[in-house]
């Protein structure tokens, strides 16, 4: 089964975010912690611009 986040988990973890080990979540769906030194409002205004709601 082809893993569909991979590259989006790759991604994020390089910018400092925490994501359960693969081993214990789903490949389509997780949970992301955020770093304390992200601006949220600047990720929120990133993400809306790709069209991803969340």
């Amino acid at each position: 089964m082809p893993n569909i986040s991979k590259a989006a988990v790759e991604a994020l973890e390089a910018l400092g975010c925490e994501i359960e080990d693969a081993n214990y979540r789903t490949h389509h769906l997780f949970g992301i912690k955020l770093p304390k030194n992200l601006e949220v409002t600047a990720l929120k205004t990133a993400l809306k611009s790709e069209n991803i709601f969340v």
